[in-house]
């Protein structure tokens, strides 16, 4: 038997009878607005696309109906907060909200739609997301400047698990210039939650081993690589190294 459901007024809502689960697969690509793969009650979706997608909403949701997206493949699958792209009914409520929700090889987020969106209800990312090289998430402060060639980048990834974000980050062979300053930064995809100062990371300047501070500012979305002894960084060509892993809170 299907379970009952009113409105403010009292009226029947349209309710997830008893229809047994269903496994769909999907190979979607790109920006998928108000995405329609034919849910039939609670529903498992085997995604496996040929490159990465970015879905906005879910169009389709009945009342207690819930939904899991599987990644079946090798590429990654993202699940935007309120997105606009979509019908404010069709769009997801994610627990982060600064940024979008992944999901990597082998991982799946479950929503359950509760005739107003759908609620994230369980996540797990799988495999880490390494983003595309961009030169500009690399950047020194004030008007010191860290050149990151793409050769350079040894391991940059990132794992979502509920409100904490840990990023990887191993880069070496790159270049200080401009005015030495103390901080080498990394950007990330979220925006933190809170302040923290961690001693940890690993920094070769300009032939000389020091251990970090890893440094992150509520309200920012980078991380902040000081030297120990708390000095400005010497002036290298393909010379300075930095390695760290950091688990941040974000919102």
């Amino acid at each position: 038997m299907g379970v009952m459901v009113l409105d403010a007024s009292g009226r029947l809502k349209r309710t997830l009878g008893p229809t047994p689960d269903t496994i769909l697969t999907s190979t979607a690509t790109g920006t998928q607005n108000d995405w329609a793969p034919a849910l039939n009650g609670n529903t498992c979706i085997e995604w496996s696309g040929a490159a990465d997608a970015t879905f906005t909403g879910l169009a389709g949701g009945v009342t207690g109906q819930r939904v899991t997206v599987k990644n079946t493949g090798t590429n990654v699958a993202f699940f935007s907060h309120a997105g606009a792209g979509s019908a404010a009914a069709n769009r997801f409520a994610n627990t982060v909200t600064s940024g979008l929700t992944p999901i990597g090889a082998g991982g799946w987020i479950t929503y359950l739609f509760d005739g107003t969106n759908w609620k994230l209800v369980a996540h797990t990312q799988g495999a880490p997301v390494v983003p595309a090289y961009n030169s500009a998430d690399f950047f020194g402060s004030a008007s010191m400047t860290w050149t990151v060639a793409s050769g350079d980048v040894q391991g940059h990834a990132y794992v979502l698990n509920g409100n904490l974000l840990t990023v990887f980050c191993s880069v070496a062979t790159t270049t200080v210039g401009g005015t030495p300053d103390y901080y080498l930064e990394v950007a990330f995809p979220y925006t933190a939650s809170a302040t923290l100062v961690v001693l940890g990371g690993r920094i070769n300047d300009n032939g000389t081993e020091y251990v970090g501070d890893i440094i992150v500012v509520s309200g920012t979305s980078y991380v902040r690589v000081e030297k120990q002894n708390v000095a400005v960084y010497a002036l290298s060509t393909n010379n300075t190294t930095i390695q760290f892993v950091q688990v941040i809170p974000v919102s």
